[in-house]
């Protein structure tokens, strides 16, 4: 009788716990977006009708960074409105984006960078504050969900982790960059700009060389005082053939007349 009883029990706490599984396994589907998976279609990268440049650059890096993540299948390219564009991954200025993802609070440049993605059962949307930073809230979300990473600049820098589905739960991230401004001036090294976004930066203030605005000839003949000194003597401008010159830093004279021509632009501008 007591095995009996144990027979029974145990066939009970099993049907419980198929029970369980089947209710676990039938409610995951519907609440988590799945990506990709063995055997399942390929989810669509959606951009509005009529995107522009940086929502396509967006949309491709997050085909090529998924394709990369599941090792095999092209992710479709749709336009919003168009076939097969009621469900995927939502990328910028769509009508989408616009109804499940709230824009934050206006702010002043350079102040206006913020970052969100937003889950739901049928849908991930991706959506910046400033539009043309799209394709770095794309990276950036790439690299907190797939853990990818861009090295160096051209596909050999690329690196993501391979791995046999993706399913999202639901739910919203924003994110703000810590620095304004954030630039290494690899110009050479990557003329398209493609890994400087993929690596969230972005020149939002500008910087460049300013002594050839500060210290014009003009300035120099009205002030020998500002040339640099060679061997004791003054280095006149043009004396030194195909180099360029810098003004004598330890010369008062010289922080004087910078300080001045600082006054003059903050006042201006």
């Amino acid at each position: 009788m007591r095995r009996a009883r144990g027979a029974n029990a145990f066939v009970l706490g099993a049907l419980a716990l198929a029970a369980t599984s089947i209710f676990f396994s039938a409610d995951r589907s519907p609440r988590e977006f799945p990506v990709f998976a063995p055997g399942a279609p390929r989810c669509p990268i959606i951009v509005p009708a009529a995107a522009s440049d940086a929502e396509l650059a967006a949309a491709q890096l997050v085909r090529e960074t998924f394709a990369a993540a599941a090792g095999r299948g092209v992710f479709p390219l749709v336009h919003e409105g168009g076939v097969g564009a009621s469900r995927g991954i939502f990328i910028g200025e769509t009508r989408r984006a616009a109804a499940h993802v709230a824009s934050p609070p206006p702010r002043r440049p350079p102040f206006d960078d913020e970052y969100a993605v937003a889950v739901s059962r049928d849908a991930v949307v991706l959506r910046s504050a400033r539009p043309a930073a799209i394709e770095q809230t794309a990276a950036w979300w790439l690299e907190e969900r797939l853990g990818a990473h861009w090295f160096m600049p051209g596909p050999l820098g690329a690196e993501v982790p391979r791995r046999a589905e993706l399913r999202l739960a639901p739910g919203e991230a924003r994110w703000r960059p810590a620095f304004l401004s954030r630039d290494f001036g690899l110009r050479g090294a990557d003329a398209s700009g493609a890994w400087a976004r993929a690596n969230l930066l972005e020149a939002r203030i500008e910087h460049n060389h300013s002594y050839w605005r500060i210290f014009t000839r003009e300035d120099v003949a009205a002030k020998p005082q500002l040339l640099p000194q060679r061997g004791g003597a003054p280095l006149r401008i043009g004396d030194a053939t195909g180099q360029r010159w810098q003004p004598n830093l330890a010369a008062p004279e010289t922080v004087a007349h910078a300080a001045e021509f600082i006054i003059r632009e903050f006042d201006a501008h």
